[in-house]
């Protein structure tokens, strides 16, 4: 399970900022790990509704939303986002 003491940089596949000052990291293991301005950690994983806990990629849109990489359709929503990443045949991806 995650706790930010036992993180590596090894584990990070990648890392966002946000328009919010959120500093995301994609992890090989962990899901998508989100540190707020406040300092605080959250972890979002598959029962947020990411499809699996690897994340090797993140952008944000135009609309502010965080599309996350996991290899395979995820979606979950937290207080008013639906943020969704579909990755189609390494086509890139659609937003629904």
């Amino acid at each position: 399970p995650f706790n930010k003491k036992n993180i590596y940089l090894t584990d990070v596949l990648c890392l966002l900022e946000d328009k919010e000052k959120n500093i995301w990291f994609g992890t090989d293991a962990y899901g998508a790990i989100r540190y707020s301005p406040d300092k605080q950690f959250v972890q979002f994983g598959t029962n947020q509704g990411l499809a699996g806990l690897r994340v090797f990629s993140m952008i944000q849109d135009r609309k502010g939303r965080i599309l996350f990489g996991c290899g395979q359709p995820s979606r979950f929503k937290e207080a008013g986002g639906l943020y969704v990443w579909c990755v189609r045949g390494g086509q890139g991806y659609d937003v629904q």
